[in-house]
């Protein structure tokens, strides 16, 4: 199981990203967030963001690959909320946008 979070900075800030929990063998950290494009460019419910595991105590986190949940896609999925702390205030230029919009 993956605990901890990811601290990363934006415009001179800090914020943090906790990753889902995944079982003993995950072999990447999964991470369901929301940002200040939620809902109004991107996906209501949040999106999803996959990274390697930790290499000397680094996370490489690129939110170009950001994607939309499978609800975005469809009514007959169901997708898990971000956690509460996973929402970051800014708006994140970059990943999948909307695909209703």
């Amino acid at each position: 199981m993956v605990n901890g979070k990811v601290v990363l900075a934006l415009d001179g800030r800090e914020f943090t990203l906790h990753p889902v929990p995944g079982g003993s063998d995950a072999k990447d950290l999964f991470f369901i967030f929301r940002d200040g494009k939620t809902g109004s460019a991107t996906y209501p419910g949040g999106r999803f963001l996959y990274a390697a595991m930790p290499r000397n105590g680094v996370v490489e986190l690129d939110f170009n690959r950001a994607g939309s949940p499978p609800c975005a896609f469809t009514a007959f999925a169901t997708c898990p909320l971000p956690p509460k702390e996973n929402a970051l205030p800014d708006r994140i230029e970059a990943g999948e946008l909307d695909p209703h919009r």
